[in-house]
């Protein structure tokens, strides 16, 4: 059996809580971050795997073809670069990146993709080097 002192008080509190509810749950709400899946083109990549192209619009001479633009290809490249012009770096989608691709908004850069370089210790004076040529995330 319930006393009138104890049934007021939890009404009371019941009702106090009805009316704070609301305004935290407000103040809670679950942000949405704008965001997508990012990841290869699958109709670029099945007209790549059908060979679903027209005829060649140009022909070029090169004495290295790179294909792929992730680490490796754009590695490759910078490579290269040092010492001759004489490549080409086929990539197929829009962006050079591979797994490595990222992006930046008002607070911060960010990877879209699995893999990121870990910032390089002092015996690492290329990836030093390279990583802000490439517009890495360095050490402050």
């Amino acid at each position: 059996m319930i006393s009138r002192r104890n049934f007021v008080a939890r009404a009371a509190q019941g009702l106090g809580l009805s009316m704070v509810l609301p305004s935290l749950q407000a103040c809670h709400k679950p942000s949405v971050i704008p965001g997508q899946i990012m990841g290869p083109n699958a109709a670029l990549g099945h007209r790549l795997r059908t060979m679903d192209f027209g005829a060649p619009a140009e022909s070029l001479r090169t004495d290295i073809v790179i294909v792929g633009g992730g680490v490796a290809g754009l590695s490759a490249a910078r490579y290269l670069k040092k010492h001759t012009d004489n490549f080409i770096l086929l990539e197929l989608e829009e962006n050079t990146g591979g797994n490595a691709m990222g992006g930046s908004n008002k607070v911060s850069a960010y990877p879209w993709a699995a893999h990121s370089l870990p910032l390089p210790g002092p015996t690492a004076a290329e990836l030093t080097a390279f990583q802000p040529a490439a517009g890495g995330i360095t050490a402050v």
